[in-house]
């Protein structure tokens, strides 16, 4: 119930992967469906859960760069809102100045 599939330890995955997963003759879902209805489905999870991790894993640094780039679209947005009230500000100067001259 508490199992964190994002958090799957590298010693772990190394260890499922050497020992039982890159071994497809032995490891066949298939084949282990037909000796046990409860470990075929099993055996499915758990080569899901090791591939997810690995996909989950491999894509946590896009992750960072997003949350990054999140951040500085923040602070870009709050600068071209500051330049936004500026040039609304010097518009309304020149056109008092055009005003001034006339």
């Amino acid at each position: 119930m508490n199992f964190d599939k994002n958090d799957i330890s590298p010693a772990v995955k190394v260890f499922l992967m050497n020992n039982y997963l890159n071994d497809e003759a032995a490891f066949d879902p298939a084949r282990i469906a037909k000796a046990s209805r409860a470990a075929g489905p099993l055996a499915l999870w758990v080569k899901s859960i090791v591939e997810y991790s690995e996909i989950f894993h491999s894509i946590t640094p896009l992750r960072n760069e997003l949350k990054t780039l999140e951040a500085e679209e923040a602070r870009m947005l709050a600068k071209q809102r500051e330049l936004d009230a500026e040039v609304i500000h010097l518009e309304a100067s020149i056109e008092d100045l055009k005003t001034e001259f006339a």
